[in-house]
């Protein structure tokens, strides 16, 4: 009887598995809920790791079948930890930041004022060295540009009002222009820099539909305490609205892959995808490109500070004609997310 418990164990944790490896493949809509097995993926690698050994005497088939999906699904999970240590830079051509900035709202003190203390730990994140030649923000509200304008001073901005993202850049912008998806927060804006090096590149700074979660699902992915109500209630939300707001991220991401697509530059993409490597999202995005976290980073690649661990979903990217020199990931916080900084070469 326990031999057949681990057979049946074992053949389903492979099965989640290999569901989670797909989900990167399909587009994701409102009606299924694949997209969430992708979210949970680096836990349900971990656990089909511990669990295949188990079924190596007595499910051989099972073993193999795991051994085999395992190996398969290596590369991915390399893209939420990577073995190695922070690589470091002591020059290079363009240095770029991308940060979610939440809204400003650690910026502020319980009056809703600018809080001297937190504006200057901003300051010191934001030029910490080596400096960034050009800041891509994501939920930039009045408050937040307010504090970049007070804080630095960059001659050449790219933001519209009604907007979340913002271009700061200390190169010249020769064209710049904006995806629209019809939303303010959830954004996407470009714009065409000329570095030292006089090598034109197109800038994005993107944020795509966020997952609008409710706290009952905060709550059940911290794993507080609360009645079976709540529990319930949370994860009905989870299921429901993380695949749908994937579907819509699905359709933005190809939205914004084909206007990169055209772009007669080489490119540099920044921002918050909310969505994991193991993504349809992410592997659209990231087609033709390098992700700078791949390159050059190391350890857990974690952007979010949330309930939901080893969660990556602050990316740059960068056309292969572009050498990417370094990469760091800046703790803080200021923000529910941690700013990402690479560095580049122009080839």
């Amino acid at each position: 009887m326990r031999r057949k418990i681990i057979g049946v164990i074992s053949f389903i944790a492979v099965l989640i598995l290999g569901t989670a490896l797909s989900s990167m493949y399909v587009k994701p809509n409102d009606k299924d809920i694949l997209s969430l097995f992708g979210l949970v993926f680096p836990y349900v690698y971990l656990s089909t790791l511990l669990i295949i050994p188990l079924a190596w005497q007595r499910h051989k088939i099972t073993f193999l079948l795991g051994i085999c999906v395992l190996i398969f699904g290596l590369k991915p999970m390399l893209s939420y930890v990577k073995p190695g240590i922070d690589s470091k830079v002591e020059k290079a051509q363009i240095q770029v930041l991308t940060y979610n900035a939440m809204m400003g709202v650690q910026l502020v003190d319980k009056k809703h004022q600018f809080s001297k203390k937190r504006k200057e730990l901003f300051k010191e994140l934001m030029l910490r060295e080596p400096q960034p030649d050009v800041i891509c923000v994501q939920e930039a509200n009045r408050m937040v540009r307010a504090a970049y304008k007070e804080v630095i001073d960059y001659p050449y901005v790219h933001e519209i009002e009604t907007r979340g993202a913002v271009i700061y850049s200390r190169f010249p912008m020769i064209k710049t222009g904006q995806i629209d998806f019809g939303q303010n927060v959830n954004s996407c804006l470009w714009a065409d820099i000329i570095p030292e090096s006089g090598d034109t590149l197109r800038i994005y700074s993107m944020h795509l539909e966020s997952n609008r979660l409710s706290q009952e699902s905060y709550e059940f992915l911290e794993g507080e305490e609360y009645e079976t109500q709540q529990a319930i209630s949370g994860i009905v939300d989870l299921i429901t609205k993380y695949p749908r707001y994937a579907g819509k991220r699905g359709n933005q991401a190809e939205l914004v892959k084909g206007h990169m697509n055209k772009s007669p530059y080489p490119v540099i993409a920044c921002g918050d995808l909310n969505d994991p490597p193991m993504s349809y999202t992410y592997r659209t995005i990231k087609k033709g490109l390098n992700d700078t976290f791949l390159d050059n980073g190391a350890g857990f690649g974690t952007t979010w500070i949330g309930p939901i661990p080893m969660l990556r979903i602050d990316y740059i990217f960068a056309s292969k004609e572009i050498e990417n020199t370094g990469f760091y990931c800046l703790e803080s916080d200021l923000s529910d997310h941690y700013p990402i900084k690479a560095a580049f070469n122009l080839l």
